[in-house]
């Protein structure tokens, strides 16, 4: 028996009713699942059970993915959908204060933190196609399919997100400068 290394091995394994394969594909994308969704809530309990859902939506559905090397991308897609549908019925709590105002003297915690609150503050799509990018370390190629664009208009749009959020840290630093 081979051991299923890559996420189309894993995929092929499950569809032919290795369970074990599944869990591998969980292990290896729940890090990243959890932390994106999280984030795109503003609450990890409300991030946890999305994450949750895609999960079992992706192993429901997983006869319908056409591409199984892109399993990572697809199973972002359907919790971007997930988190963008429990966010139009307004249920996206804010970040709990305890963990913005925690104090940390580690200054990549610190960093960290201003950048994820920057993130927030940018709209929606310009969220999705950083996160997307720099999260999940998706191509724009990839990006492209899910948000049924080209590769070329992701970039720009990367790029102008990238701007925003420049301007927003900038904006920020100045901020703390004055005080």
């Amino acid at each position: 028996m081979r051991v299923a290394t890559t996420d189309a091995s894993l995929v092929q394994d499950t569809l032919q009713g290795d369970p074990k394969a599944f869990e591998r594909l969980i292990e290896r994308h729940e890090g990243t699942l959890l932390a994106t969704a999280a984030h795109l809530m503003g609450d990890a309990e409300a991030g946890r059970d999305l994450a949750q859902d895609a999960l079992i939506s992706a192993y429901q559905n997983l006869r319908t993915l056409r591409d199984p090397s892109r399993f990572g991308a697809w199973l972002f897609g359907i919790l971007r959908n997930k988190c963008r549908r429990q966010m139009r019925k307004g249920r996206r709590a804010p970040v709990s204060a305890e963990v913005v105002e925690a104090p940390h003297t580690d200054p990549d915690v610190v960093e960290r933190r201003a950048l994820l609150d920057a993130l927030d503050r940018l709209p929606l799509d310009q969220k999705d196609i950083l996160s997307a990018r720099y999260l999940h370390e998706l191509s724009y190629d990839e990006i492209a399919a899910l948000m049924d664009s080209t590769p070329g208009s992701i970039r720009v749009r990367c790029l102008k997100a990238r701007r925003a959020l420049r301007r927003i840290l900038t904006e920020e630093e100045a901020m703390d400068d004055d005080e």
